[in-house]
C-alpha cells in the first residue's frame, strides 16, 4: 500500500514520523476544543477553557463524519511525538456484556477508561487513548461495541484487572469473549526498539478502527476498506485530553 511505502521512507530521515493518510483531503479542524478541558503533559494550567460542542445523546450515525476521521488520524498520528505512543489495542463487546445498546455504551467506555486512567497515573504517567464505537447490521453478531487504541508504559500490564472493571460496570459476572487486549506491533516497547514494525502495525490497526467510513473518505486516505459502521445511538468517537486539538497545537 502506498501510504506504508511513504511512511517507511519517512523513517529514513531524522525527524518525528507523519503519516501520510492524516494529511489527505480532510477538513481543518476547528481551534475551539470539543472536550471540557485540557491539562498539559507538563502539569501546567490548563490550556483552554471547559467549554465546546458536544454530541447529543440521541442522534444516530452509521458511519464516522469526515471530521471525526480527522481529529482520530492527527491523533493517533501525534500520540508518539507526545511520548504516549498507542501500543495497545483494546476492544470491548459491551452488548454481549449486557450493556443495553445507546448512549449507555458511551458511559461504560468513559468508565472503563476512567479506571484505566487513573491505574496509569498511578504508576507515574500520562494516559492516552482514541476510542470508536461500531455496531452489527441488526444481526446480533456483535451488538455495540468499541475499539481502543491506548498508551500503556512499557514494562506495565492491564492483565486480568480490566475483566474486573468489566464487572462492576455492568454489575454482572464476566462472560467470555466479551475483552479482547492486544499488543501493536508486538511488544510493549515496540515503538522505541522497532519504529518501522511498530508503524506499520499502527497504520494497520488505525486502517481496521476507521473501516465505517464513507467511500469518498477511503479513498482520499488511500484505505481499501470502507462501508456501514452499524447504527449507533450517542457519542461515535472519543480522544484523550492529552492527545485533544489544543495539546496537538501546542505541542506538536
Amino acid at each position: 500500500m502506498r501510504d506504508i511505502a511513504a511512511l517507511r521512507c519517512r523513517l529514513a530521515v531524522p525527524k518525528p514520523v507523519e503519516f501520510a493518510w492524516h494529511l489527505k483531503g480532510l477538513p481543518e479542524l476547528p481551534k475551539q476544543a470539543a472536550y471540557k478541558s485540557v491539562v498539559s503533559l507538563s502539569g501546567g494550567p490548563r490550556i483552554f477553557q471547559r467549554g465546546g460542542a458536544r454530541t447529543h445523546l440521541a442522534r444516530a450515525t452509521g458511519a464516522l463524519s469526515d471530521r471525526d476521521v480527522a481529529n482520530l488520524c492527527q491523533a493517533i498520528s501525534r500520540a508518539g511525538d507526545l511520548g504516549v505512543p498507542l501500543n495497545r489495542m483494546v476492544t470491548i463487546h459491551w452488548e454481549r456484556a449486557g450493556i443495553a445498546p445507546g448512549p449507555a455504551v458511551a458511559t461504560a467506555t468513559a468508565q472503563f477508561l476512567k479506571n484505566t486512567g487513573d491505574l496509569v497515573r498511578r504508576w507515574g504517567h500520562a494516559f492516552a487513548y482514541v476510542w470508536i464505537r461500531e455496531n452489527d447490521q441488526g444481526d446480533g453478531s456483535k451488538g455495540d461495541h468499541v475499539h481502543i487504541l491506548c498508551h500503556v508504559p512499557p514494562g506495565r500490564s492491564l492483565g486480568t484487572v480490566q475483566r474486573g472493571w468489566i464487572k462492576r460496570i455492568t454489575r454482572s459476572k464476566y462472560r467470555a469473549h466479551v475483552i479482547d487486549t492486544r499488543r501493536i506491533g508486538g511488544t510493549a516497547n515496540v515503538a522505541a526498539t522497532n519504529p518501522d514494525l511498530y508503524a506499520v502495525n499502527l497504520i494497520a490497526a488505525a486502517e481496521y478502527v476507521l473501516k465505517g467510513i464513507r467511500y469518498e473518505t477511503a479513498a482520499g486516505l488511500g484505505l481499501a476498506r470502507w462501508g456501514d459502521g452499524g447504527r449507533v445511538v450517542g457519542k461515535r468517537i472519543g480522544v484523550s485530553r492529552t492527545l485533544s486539538v489544543g495539546v496537538r497545537k501546542i505541542c506538536c
